[in-house]
């Protein structure tokens, strides 16, 4: 799960190392950092880079710096100062840090209450880690997308491929289960379209048949949304073509806020495919003409779906009006 941390720090510290007497433990799962309230057996990644040092004393040995997005899970605990593992691609080893400079994102801890806005509990069969992608879980998700894909639909390879190019601006997350450590699902991501008129395209999303049901898959989405959103925030909404027959996946991404914008004939070689969208902070702020606002209510239409569709549409009439009404143009 995700909740902010925190301000950001922009370079690689040790931050505020004042001491209390607290003590530390490797053992105790309830034991709470004084500072950010995390809980031992946490995950957090890193918002801005980090000094991983041998032990709590600044006067330690440096073992690493630790980049930005870095995953670690919390292991103990020592005033402002935590013991933390750290597994990923070409990293791993403990050490310690501070809590002050790990300034970060709470992606799970190993608690019985979820934070809000979250389903319940008892509405989530699986405490589940999403991360971005390592090469040790190829195996995994390669069984994923051949549950979930016929051969013409795989294009996990290719999306891996682009995500080693920093200019692609190409992502993979996972949802690990935190008691087996098994991957239960992925989601490939992008930023796609020139800087002014930029948007996150969700490339495929897949999820284990065996855990569907438990929103996993939503989950998944609101962490592309906040990653997204934070390292573009001039992308102005998310995108995503589903088959047309998938209507549990359009129930899905529908609860998660989308809407039909398009049907894309043949998208599929043997389905049609819609294209759904989901407005971002910039589509949110533009602005709605007044007078055609007006109009439309005059037809009966709701006030607040008729900013959004006017915000989606940028005032063009036919195109909001389509919106309104579910009858969205078709592509070929």
């Amino acid at each position: 799960m995700f909740s902010a941390l925190g301000s950001v720090h922009s370079d690689c510290s040790d931050g505020d190392l004042d001491e209390d007497p607290s003590g530390y433990s490797h053992d105790h799962a309830n034991l709470e950092n004084p500072v950010l309230r995390v809980r031992v057996g946490s995950w957090i990644e890193a918002v801005s880079c980090v000094v991983m040092r041998e032990s709590e004393s600044l006067q330690s040995q440096q073992l690493q710096q630790l980049p930005a997005f870095t995953v670690v899970q919390v292991q103990a605990m020592f005033g402002r100062r935590m013991l933390v593992r750290v597994e990923g691609e070409g990293r791993k080893g403990q050490g310690w840090v501070s809590s002050v400079a790990l300034d970060g994102t709470l992606l799970w801890e190993p608690s019985a209450v979820l934070p809000l806005p979250y389903a319940s509990a008892t509405e989530i069969c699986e405490a589940i880690l999403v991360r971005p992608f390592w090469s040790t879980d190829r195996a995994q998700v390669d069984a994923i997308e051949h549950q979930c894909f016929s051969k013409e639909e795989r294009s996990l390879h290719w999306w891996l491929q682009m995500a080693k190019l920093p200019e692609e601006n190409v992502a993979v997350f996972v949802g690990q289960c935190t008691s087996s450590g098994k991957i239960l699902a992925y989601c490939g991501w992008a930023l796609e379209g020139a800087f002014h008129a930029s948007l996150l395209h969700v490339l495929s999303l897949a999820v284990d048949p065996a855990h569907r049901g438990q929103r996993i898959g939503e989950q998944l989405l609101r962490s592309v949304e906040q990653r997204g959103c934070a390292s573009y925030p001039q992308a102005a909404c998310m995108t995503l073509f589903v088959r047309a027959d998938n209507l549990a996946a359009q129930r899905l991404y529908t609860r998660h806020g989308f809407i039909r914008v398009a049907l894309i004939r043949s998208y599929y070689s043997d389905c049609d495919a819609w294209e759904m969208m989901r407005e971002l902070g910039p589509m949110c702020n533009r602005w709605v003409d007044p007078d055609i606002a007006t109009q439309l209510e005059s037809k009966g239409f709701d006030a607040a779906k008729v900013e959004q569709a006017l915000r989606w549409s940028q005032n063009e009439l036919g195109y909001a009006i389509g919106l309104l009404t579910g009858d969205v143009p078709e592509r070929g």
